[in-house]
């Protein structure tokens, strides 16, 4: 009996270790964004809400950093359309487990280096409550923004937009 509650609390306590880990994992530091501080010119890829058609248009960054380590200014500006686009932040949580307010669900380093951030959160979009997605992937050279809504009541992700930008 006794050597079966010892093997129940060790295997309790590497599953509970393990967890951790996991979750410490899924965390987002400072040192993830800083990188991104600089100039970049890409292009946006959204979707029309009314025909769903595909459309691309220019569009630049100038980041810089914020009020402190957990925060990056954003200036977004789109050649092509000058009234549009303006300035906004890039903010983690100290603790490294919400960005921009959206939960972080994953943080993976992947084989080319770049690291991969996952958010969800709970919204609207084209006026229904959705489950919202945005896939990061920042490296040196490149940043690259998705997001993906899955409407209430379905199973499939739609892509609403996406950002490629490579730095200059």
């Amino acid at each position: 009996m006794k050597r079966s509650l010892i093997l129940y609390l060790t295997l309790i306590g590497i599953t509970l270790s393990t967890n951790q880990l996991q979750a410490q994992e899924d965390r987002i530091t400072p040192e993830d964004l800083a990188i991104l501080v600089g100039n970049w010119e890409g292009m946006l890829t959204y979707r029309n809400y009314r025909d769903g058609q595909l459309f691309d248009v220019r569009s630049n960054l100038q980041i810089s950093a914020g009020k402190d380590a957990n925060q990056l200014l954003v200036q977004n500006n789109y050649p092509d359309e000058p009234k549009a686009g303006g300035p906004y932040n890039l903010t983690i949580t100290k603790n490294g487990s919400r960005f921009n307010k959206a939960n972080v669900i994953s943080r993976t380093v992947l084989d080319d280096g770049h690291v991969e951030i996952v958010t969800e959160y709970k919204g609207r979009d084209d006026n229904k409550k959705s489950i919202i997605r945005i896939t990061y992937r920042i490296g040196e050279n490149s940043y690259y923004t998705r997001k993906d809504v899955q409407f209430k009541g379905t199973t499939d992700w739609l892509k609403r937009n996406e950002f490629r930008y490579e730095r200059v």
